[in-house]
């Protein structure tokens, strides 16, 4: 995790797959990841979807 800064996730909106790329940052402080994006960003609207 510390050698990239990007990575792939997969989501499915009605049936339909999307992948979408993403930056993150991984903390080894806290063993935590962050993602990072704009909050009104087409990957943010589309992750908050049920």
């Amino acid at each position: 995790m510390n050698d990239n800064s990007d990575i792939a996730i997969a989501t499915s909106i009605d049936n339909i797959p999307n992948i979408r790329y993403v930056s993150f940052y991984y903390s080894e402080k806290e063993n935590k990841v962050y993602f990072m994006t704009f909050k009104n960003s087409p990957k943010t609207v589309d992750f908050s979807k049920k």
